[in-house]
């Protein structure tokens, strides 16, 4: 990111200078406001505006460098010479420089860590650390803040007084420009006045320092609350009779998990607001919980008589990694011995009511459909209903599963959870049959409308999911049918508040991972909070590994999205930092065909991944090898991370690329690429009609479907129509159209699924080793550059692309995953097959993979 001036009289000096750095950069300006509001914020929004005035401390303490570029000290000719600076006509205008009068310029001055001066010319004149001294004398602050020490370390008096003999256009502005310096956050309101403006920033320091005080004395008190628990104790809360707007009253108690007395249990959403609300305990301690939590105990207290609950956030100690780690493994029974489990969604909205008087009427056996329902918003508020945070939870799949009775809360309102899942089950199906028959256009369009949104919502996620996790006996038991690694496949909808939990929330729920398998087990995983999230994503691929004897899971995306990562900031053992490291082998679900389901995108970004299921294997290039795999470590100068060994062979390098498929639109470069040439016709000539159907559909359509496709009337579409002899006469070939004209079913399949297969992706020709003569052609993922490494991991059911980084044989040497690949011809162990035991020995590498 880099920030530029707009004025074009200094547009060259400073473009000069962002030319010398290649990280993120900022230039700072001699305006009333930031260098940035002129070229990178729309100013005519004005939140947008507010919320970038806000954030300009926190842009410049973020920066790697920021320049300042003093177009009011000229240097002329003359050689710098920094250490006769006070002596110098530029020594003289630096020190009068209007730039050290301007209030924008106060927080420029202190947030970057590194900031360097230069002249009208362009000429560098030093940095802040050789003019720390000079500096302080102009502006009249401590040189210990100019060196970095702590703002919070100096009173708010001494702070503003920074400001005192400052210009701005702008009043206000004097006192907007402190808002970064005391990390506070408020609206920006031009004409409220200079006067106005700080007794609002006064009051924004006292509340947050009152609020800090009160953290640090909550915190506190949380620590006397908890004593240490046996091996088969839990915590229950209970819940003293109260009504709605009265004081939250608990005691903790310890009960056996073995033999508990009747408990309830509470599933919810923790949310991303702070613990402020407090709660109170006997002895006069204190609990803060957060919003959510607070207002469900408000609304399931009970006005005449206690209630026993397990929650969460306050029956485990969260800071105590130990107990956590243990209590989060027994989850799963808690859930299952509970009575009942209050599943709370947040307070009613406007239209939230009329949602669960829907559900009620639905699920009762006498509900009668008419048209006229359709019209009305009752349809639109369930939608709205099953929208909700809480049907987006990764945990809530173990809390459905092993839970015996549900109840359903929603403001002052409770339905069963068996009536909710009926509703979602039968609207689903009514939707589906009043679309697909004719009636007025104006209702059937609205239907179609409307079940795509309902097909997308969360909660209709959430239960395909459910349906498809676990199986009850009839005594109510859970039958586990899956993999710890197909679980997490289809949680990619789900969230968890930390990245963890997309592995852990799971882990009750699958078939070869349980409290009751011993520890030692290989591959075997357990909660363990005190390592770092990389270090758990690690885990489970080598959990994978071991229990399917397969290494398609470094292909297939499934981790938390790279974007919900940064969001949340979260790293190793509690620790936040400014950036998380991307690991090739770890996909994030931002590389789902529709990238990360919580964003319920309706347009496809990606192809469909071609080891999508864990479950079934469409290719064998492995030839049947086992994955031989470690994790090993590696650091970036600052911290270690993990680095997968895996062993393969490398098949050969890609030589051409064409562009992308963008939107399943095939140019005419893709074919030339995978086409032949002709001697005789001095030109490429089209691929035998087999070779390019297979490739386009990456060898997915069924072969005996393909023989008949390869007739008259696909052949007639494409080889007569579309693929002329030469390439040369071919034209871009648009998928989607060709979709929307009146094609077979047949032919209309075979489409899709070149539609859903080539999107994004590139073809691409490569020389494959040891047969020059015989080229490696098909498809490659839209990263894919000239000479990146087309190879065989032993374990992977499909090619992949690497990329060297660092340069082959030099110490830090590595590769880079690209994707997956289809190599024509490679694809069911053909490269390895072909090769003796002693060649395929002596051509094996061990690929460190970051």
């Amino acid at each position: 990111m880099q920030l530029v001036q707009k004025k074009a009289s200094l547009k060259i000096p400073v473009i000069c200078l962002i030319r010398r750095v290649n990280e993120f950069t900022a230039t700072l300006s001699q305006h009333d406001n930031p260098s940035s509001a002129n070229s990178c914020i729309d100013q005519s929004t004005s939140s947008e505006f507010s919320e970038a005035l806000n954030c300009v401390f926190h842009w410049y303490r973020a920066a790697a460098k920021c320049y300042v570029h003093l177009s009011d000290v000229s240097t002329g000719d003359q050689d710098v010479d920094t250490s006769q600076h006070h002596e110098s006509a530029w020594g003289t205008a630096f020190r009068t420089s209007r730039w050290f009068t301007r209030s924008w310029t106060l927080p420029e001055l202190l947030a970057p860590c590194s900031l360097e001066f230069f002249s009208r010319e362009g000429k560098r004149l030093g940095d802040k650390k050789s003019f720390e001294r000079q500096i302080s004398e102009i502006t009249h602050i401590p040189t210990s803040v100019l060196c970095g020490a702590p703002l919070g370390d100096f009173g708010v008096e001494e702070c503003i007084s920074w400001m005192k003999h400052r210009e701005a256009t702008r009043e206000e502005d004097r006192a907007y420009a402190l808002l970064g310096i005391f990390g506070v956050h408020k609206p920006i309101i031009y004409g409220e006045g200079e006067y106005n403006a700080f007794v609002r920033l006064r009051k924004e320091i006292a509340r947050k320092a009152k609020d800090s005080a009160r953290d640090r004395s909550l915190g506190a008190r949380d620590a006397l609350l908890y004593t240490p628990l046996d091996h088969s104790e839990f915590r229950i809360l209970v819940l003293h009779p109260g009504f709605q707007n009265d004081d939250i009253s608990v005691d903790l108690e310890k009960d056996n998990l073995s033999s508990p007395r009747p408990f309830q249990a509470l599933s919810y959403v923790w949310g991303p607001e702070p613990a402020l609300h407090p709660i109170f305990a006997t002895g006069n301690k204190q609990i803060s919980i957060k919003p959510n939590l607070f207002q469900a105990l408000q609304r399931i207290r009970r006005p005449r008589s206690t209630l026993r609950l397990w929650i969460d956030s306050i029956c485990i100690d969260q800071s105590n990694t130990s107990e956590r780690n243990l209590q989060v493994q027994r989850m799963g029974e808690i859930f299952r011995k509970a009575q009942d489990v209050w599943i709370w969604l947040g307070e009613e909205y406007s239209n939230s009511d009329t949602a669960m008087d829907l559900v009620s009427a639905i699920s009762f056996s006498r509900f009668s459909w008419k048209k006229t329902q359709w019209n009305i918003h009752g349809m639109l508020a369930f939608n709205d209903l099953l929208g909700r945070p809480w049907f987006q939870r990764g945990w809530v799949v173990q809390e459905a599963a092993f839970s015996t009775n549900s109840i359903v809360v929603c403001g002052d309102r409770q339905i069963n959870w068996r009536d909710l899942t009926i509703s979602i089950r039968l609207v689903q199906m009514r939707l589906e049959f009043e679309s697909s028959h004719d009636g007025s256009t104006e209702l059937v369009s609205r239907l179609r409308r409307l079940l795509g949104n309902f097909q997308d919502s969360p909660a209709t996620r959430l239960l395909e999911v459910v349906d498809s996790v676990f199986k009850k006996r009839d005594d109510g038991s859970l039958v586990k049918t899956m993999r710890l690694e197909r679980l997490v496949e289809l949680g990619t909808s789900l969230d968890t508040t930390d990245p963890r939990d997309s592995i852990y929330a799971l882990l009750n729920l699958a078939n070869d991972t349980s409290p009751k398998i011993p520890q030692t087990t290989p591959g075997i995983i357990v909660p363990d909070y005190d390592k770092g999230m990389l270090e758990v994503f690690a885990d489970f691929v080598l959990h994978c590994c071991r229990t399917s004897a397969s290494l398609d899971i470094i292909c297939r995306p499934w981790a938390p999205s790279e974007t919900y990562l940064s969001r949340q900031n979260y790293q190793s053992g509690g620790r936040y930092k400014s950036r998380i490291p991307s690991l090739s082998w770890i996909k994030s679900r931002d590389q789902l065909p529709f990238g990360n389901p919580s964003q319920n995108a309706t347009y496809r970004l990606h192809g469909t991944s071609l080891v999508e299921n864990s479950q079934i294997q469409k290719y064998r290039a492995h030839n049947g090898t086992k994955p031989i795999i470690d994790i090993t470590r590696f650091s970036d100068g600052i911290d270690e991370y993990p680095s997968l060994r895996a062993r393969g062979i490398v098949v050969g390098e890609v030589d051409q690329c064409s562009m992308r498929m963008a939107s399943a639109i095939i140019p005419s470069s893709c074919i030339d690429i995978i086409g032949e040439h002709s001697e005789k016709l001095n030109t490429t000539v089209r691929p035998p009609p087999e070779t390019l159907m297979r490739i386009l559909c990456a060898g997915r359509f069924n072969p005996k479907s393909l023989d008949t496709l390869n007739t008259p009337e696909l052949h007639g579409l494409w080889f007569s129509k579309q693929f002329p002899t030469s390439i040369r006469e071919f034209s871009d070939l648009d998928i989607e159209e060709l979709l929307e004209e009146n094609q077979s079913p047949a032919v209309k399949d075979y489409l899709e699924i070149v539609r859903d297969t080539v999107w994004n992706r590139r073809t691409f020709r490569g020389r494959r080793v040891g047969r020059p003569a015989d080229p490696l052609i098909g498809l490659v993922p839209r990263d894919t550059k000239v000479g990146d490494t087309l190879c065989i991991l032993y374990g992977c059911s499909v090619p992949v692309v690497l990329r060297n980084v660092g340069g082959l044989g030099k110490e830090d040497s590595h590769w880079h995953l690209i994707g997956e690949a289809y190599v024509h011809g490679l694809m069911h162990g053909e490269a390895i097959s072909s090769l003796s035991p002693t060649v395929l020995k002596a051509a094996e590498l061990d690929f460190d993979i970051r």
